[in-house]
């Protein structure tokens, strides 16, 4: 038997269809996002920061973005596994190394301070 693509229903109608739902591990993903802001009592957001995700292992550089006017930045996509999150920009101190686990399926908020 094949199930439509679509199934319509009319008022008080009912079908039953039986099905299999298998997940594919490789299409979980997680979002890593937050805020680069400088770093005082002020909080201000930092603008134009070059925001890098690294491979915790290797170091290598798996994505980067740059912050927006409010100093958000988002990554999306990111594969399970351990990260490190780091900030940097002209006329500021780098910040530290922020080390993430990411989980499939989760949102993980790190802000960041430079």
């Amino acid at each position: 038997m094949t199930i439509p693509e679509n199934i319509y229903l009319q008022e008080n109608e009912s079908k039953t269809y039986n099905f299999k739902v298998s997940t594919d591990e490789s299409l979980a993903l997680c979002s890593i996002a937050g805020h680069v802001l400088k770093n005082d009592d002020n909080l201000i957001a930092i603008s134009g920061a070059t925001v890098s995700l690294l491979n915790s292992v290797t170091r290598e550089t798996v994505a980067s973005t740059v912050s927006a006017k409010d100093g958000e930045y988002v990554f999306y996509d990111v594969k399970e596994g351990t990260y490190i999150v780091v900030a940097n920009k002209i006329g500021y101190k780098s910040s530290a190394d922020s080390y993430v686990s990411a989980i499939n399926n989760s949102i993980i908020n790190l802000d960041i301070k430079l």
